[in-house]
């Protein structure tokens, strides 16, 4: 079976001509050889504990599918790194309108120009983060835009301690994306993302966590009739015995 590629990327970049040396790969998941996907995610940098969160929790996501293999990379906050030069992206090949037939064909070489600027205050009580991107994702054959990849978008997280009890709100503002559509490519509108959470440390290895994603019950599309989730409430606990240990 033909492996897919999807790259999602953080970073700071403008061309300045010529090619350079890709960052560090860590792959995990299935084996190379046993993979049906290839996931790849660029980080900017992992200079800060929510961005290697986030590395981490893609990894441990990763893990849990025996057909997937991940590889994720750090440019270090250089910007002659950010030149994603990027290979074998997926895209959509129609071959039939009637009945309606198509596969997904590996873009030959597509390339994402971009610059991001972000901010984080680190506090005794507030936590906030701020981070903005703007990029150009472009098809090199034709220089069409790159299907369903926003040009722009906007994060803004903030987070409240009150003793064992934490607060936390998450906002994602995205521009719109085109998307494959008949008898030409349609757009998908923009759309603003909210979750709250809340987090309420019971004992130092016991957390109780109550989340609610899509708080604005935005009625959004990342890709054309593809249902997304409304609003939803989920609950969970974590148990980590070591940091009981490591409080000691």
């Amino acid at each position: 079976m033909r492996s897919l590629v999807v790259i999602a990327a953080l970073f700071a970049a403008a061309d300045c001509g010529g090619k350079t040396a890709p960052a560090p790969e860590t792959p995990a998941g299935a084996p190379h050889a046993e993979a049906k996907f290839l996931v790849g995610f660029s980080n900017s940098s992992l200079n800060h504990p929510w961005r290697v969160a986030i590395n981490d929790a893609i990894v441990r996501e990763a893990m849990k599918y025996p057909d997937i293999r991940l590889v994720t990379t750090e440019a270090k906050e250089k910007s002659d790194k950010q030149i994603a030069d990027i290979e074998d992206l997926i895209d959509f090949t129609v071959l039939s309108y009637d009945p309606f037939e198509g596969i997904n064909e590996n873009v030959a070489e597509a390339r994402v120009e971009g610059i991001e600027a972000s901010w984080v205050y680190t506090g005794s009580q507030w936590q906030a983060r701020v981070e903005a991107i703007y990029q150009d994702p472009r098809d090199r054959a034709d220089d069409s835009r790159l299907l369903r990849r926003a040009q722009e978008s906007l994060t803004v997280g903030l987070t409240r301690a009150f003793g064992p009890v934490l607060f936390g709100l998450d906002v994602l503002a995205t521009g719109d994306r085109k998307d494959f559509g008949l008898p030409q490519d349609v757009t998908l509108d923009g759309y603003v993302l909210a979750d709250l959470t809340a987090q309420w440390r019971v004992t130092p290895s016991l957390s109780l966590i109550a989340r609610v994603e899509n708080l604005l019950d935005q009625d959004y599309e990342l890709a054309d009739t593809y249902n997304t989730a409304d609003r939803g409430l989920y609950v969970s606990m974590r148990y980590a015995p070591r940091a009981a240990n490591r409080g000691r």
